[in-house]
């Protein structure tokens, strides 16, 4: 077994999680391997310092109090929606329901845009228009002799 083998090893064997089969081969390694045998030293002392501290003192009533302080007056704690709401609400003062409906919109938006964007351009329909025009011509009465 290698040194990092041993070493992950070395938790398990202190919570009493390691076979008797592997402990022969476990301690053969660490008796010729002072690196190992100063890695269980070190994680027995830390494993006894673990075990003198204290556990804090919790009262009974230790969750209803969490949850009160978490959910308003007069809300029932059985909802995991209505604390969400409620802790949106005490953050940032924006009703939830608000927020859902402008980035709705914004997602439609962004939607109509991109159909917009991405639809074949059609040509506009074009439309002939005729002009006639006629040269402005003068009419005289009479003879062509009279003209001169």
């Amino acid at each position: 077994m290698s040194c990092m083998e041993i070493q992950e090893g070395i938790s398990a064997f202190i919570d009493d999680a390691v076979p008797e089969e592997e402990a022969g081969s476990f301690f053969s390694h660490i008796a010729d391997c002072e690196e190992c045998r100063r890695f269980l030293q070190t994680s027995v002392r830390m494993r006894g310092m673990i075990a003198r501290i204290p556990e804090p003192g919790v009262t009974p009533h230790l969750d209803a109090r969490v949850l009160a302080i978490a959910l308003p007056a007069g809300r029932s704690g059985g909802k995991a929606r209505r604390l969400v709401s409620s802790l949106w609400q005490q953050r940032l003062g924006v009703p939830l329901p608000a927020v859902a409906a402008g980035i709705a919109l914004i997602v439609l938006s962004a939607l109509v845009s991109a159909w917009l964007w991405l639809s074949p351009a059609r040509a506009p329909e074009q439309e002939v228009v005729y002009i006639f025009g006629m040269p402005q011509i003068e009419v005289y009465s009479g003879t062509h002799a009279d003209a001169q």
